[in-house]
């Protein structure tokens, strides 16, 4: 699991799985996720409290997949394969 002793100050769910992570290793590299977040932030009002805005990938096609999408996000090396596991 991807894990820091820093706060984290975005949540993402995917399908029934929410992954508390930092915006900036996440966003610097998914444009996607930038773009979800920016346009949340601006079609909504300021937060005033610790809250924080889920942002759901509702179309995404599994927890799997995303856990390595924010693995390589924070630098850490993942192993692709065109072979499927069972």
């Amino acid at each position: 699991s991807v894990s820091s002793d820093l706060l984290n100050d975005l949540i993402i769910q995917v399908k029934s799985t929410k992954y508390h992570l930092h915006k900036f290793p996440m966003l610097s590299k998914c444009l996607r996720l930038k773009n979800l977040v920016s346009s949340q932030s601006q079609s909504q009002e300021p937060e005033t409290s610790q809250d924080q805005k889920v942002i759901q990938l509702v179309d995404f096609p599994e927890t799997e997949a995303f856990e390595l999408c924010a693995k390589f996000c924070y630098g850490i090396t993942i192993t692709l394969s065109s072979q499927r596991s069972r």
